[in-house]
């Protein structure tokens, strides 16, 4: 089973309102239909496991929710929803367990608070390099790896950057990241950037010993565009990339993931 915890509120009763979610984001609809079988719902329907609750609040979390009388009660209940029913594509899963919950009519106020998944989800690769490895490539065998963000986050030309890495490497960081607002903008192409900020990577090992990783902002909607993005930076000697995880989304995640030669420093805005 997949069971997701949600932190529910509405003006009527919490129970009745996670049953609904159960049987909505499930087997059932907004009215009865004879395909919908005992037999049915007991291989794929959602249901409620446990409803545990909170204190009422006296106003709506929701401001669009306005109107509604109080108190308006809480509870924290665990949805548990057949892996037979979703599977494990993270598509699937985010649809079904989060996407159409936030539309339950009913709701002054929802959130998810757990994601409880089975051993089956580990058909996913997880990092690349992990720990380990992104100790290896900077070099920083025990201890904290002291990383660094260029900043201005924008506005910095390719040249300019550049300035602002090798003043970081000369101070001794291990890590150094593009902002995740920084990707591709006119001007400062990403290809340009790699071109800048390479040679001066390459000429503090020269000079120290030390190869000071740094993470790219490769993330694109297009695949084909990341990938690009993605080869460029091999191809001129990078190791590291930083992706905006909620921005490409699992799909795209997912494709960079198996072809990546990079490690891949996931950054998690848009949550």
């Amino acid at each position: 089973m997949i069971r997701v915890t949600y932190r529910i509120e509405t003006p009527g009763d919490p129970r009745a309102l996670a049953a609904k979610i159960a049987a909505d984001q499930s087997t059932g609809t907004f009215t009865e239909l004879p395909g919908e079988t005992d037999a049915l719902r007991a291989r794929h329907a959602a249901r409620v496991e446990a409803v545990t609750m909170l204190e009422p609040l006296p106003a709506p979390s929701l401001p669009k929710t306005q109107g509604h009388l109080g108190p308006f009660r809480r509870a924290e209940a665990v949805i548990a929803y057949p892996l037979d029913s979703i599977g494990t594509d993270l598509a699937a899963l985010m649809t079904v367990t989060l996407g159409g919950v936030f539309a339950a009519r009913g709701l002054t106020g929802i959130r998810i608070l757990d994601l409880d998944l089975p051993p089956d989800f580990a058909c996913h690769p997880g990092p690349q390099f992990g720990i380990e490895g992104s100790r290896r490539l900077t070099g920083v065998a025990e201890g904290p790896i002291i990383a660094s963000i260029i900043k201005p986050s924008l506005g910095l030309t390719p040249e300019e950057t550049a300035e602002v890495v090798r003043t970081l490497c000369n101070a001794g960081v291990d890590f150094i990241k593009d902002d995740e607002k920084m990707m591709n903008p006119a001007y400062a192409p990403l290809d340009a950037r790699v071109d800048a900020i390479m040679p001066v990577i390459r000429d503090h090992e020269q000079r120290t010993g030390k190869r000071v990783m740094y993470a790219f902002g490769i993330s694109a909607a297009d695949p084909d565009v990341m990938m690009r993005h993605h080869d460029h930076v091999v191809a001129q000697g990078g190791t590291a990339a930083v992706i905006n995880i909620n921005s490409i989304g699992a799909g795209g995640m997912a494709f960079l993931r198996k072809r990546s030669a990079l490690c891949l420093h996931a950054h998690r805005n848009g949550w």
